[in-house]
């Protein structure tokens, strides 16, 4: 089993079916490990409306 960083989920070898977008999972880890979701909220614009989502969701 690997440690927990920063999002809450597990990683286990499995014989089980999974679903083929398992690795998402992994690319979320990253992004937010690297800094990627605040570099998007601060370079990117904000929605003008104010109703929108913000660019790192």
């Amino acid at each position: 089993m690997i440690r927990q960083t920063i999002l809450p989920f597990k990683l286990e070898m499995t014989r089980d079916m999974i679903t083929p977008h398992v690795g998402l999972a992994l690319l979320g880890e990253f992004a937010v490990g690297v800094g990627l979701l605040k570099a998007a909220d601060r370079y990117l614009t904000t929605p003008g409306s104010g109703a929108g989502h913000n660019p790192s969701e």
